[in-house]
């Protein structure tokens, strides 16, 4: 059986993706601040359009937890995302392409509602994946997407 803590914990990753908006506004608190939005960082409409960008941006997606530890008081989840990205996201035109990368969120709670986040998502290995930046190993003389490294 999970605690209310546990329970909180498992809404707030729902919520990353798939929160309907009465979820939201009995979840999250009105002075709730995301340390990690790029759009607005106050309370529940903060959460509300992250997630309409991430659902203009990106179809088919799926939301693993890897591990998950919880206190009273915090929670800490280790997320992978996937998802196929069919609209624009930080500044790049929809590539059909799938794409995924690993996601780490802090949520702070009180009184059973989530009232801070910070979150640090691994953009480079989605970039990455997306054509947006290409990456080589050091001594590799193949770049990521198959292309000679060029000389000098």
């Amino acid at each position: 059986m999970r605690t209310a803590a546990e329970e909180l914990a498992h809404e707030a990753i729902a919520l990353l993706w798939d929160g309907d908006d009465p979820r939201v506004a009995r979840l999250v608190d009105r002075e709730y601040r995301d340390h990690s939005a790029t759009m607005l960082h106050r309370g529940p409409e903060s959460l509300r359009a992250e997630r309409r960008a991430l659902r203009e941006a990106f179809a088919d997606v799926e939301v693993s937890t890897r591990e998950l530890i919880v206190s009273a008081d915090h929670a800490v989840a280790r997320l992978r995302f996937r998802g196929l990205h069919v609209g624009r996201w930080a500044g790049i035109e929809p590539s059909r392409r799938s794409v995924e990368w690993d996601e780490i969120h802090i949520w702070r709670f009180r009184d059973g509602r989530l009232v801070e986040h910070w979150a640090c998502r691994d953009d480079l290995a989605a970039l990455c994946r997306l054509g947006a930046v290409i990456r080589w190993e050091e001594g590799a003389s193949e770049l990521q997407d198959g292309r000679r490294r060029p000389a000098g």
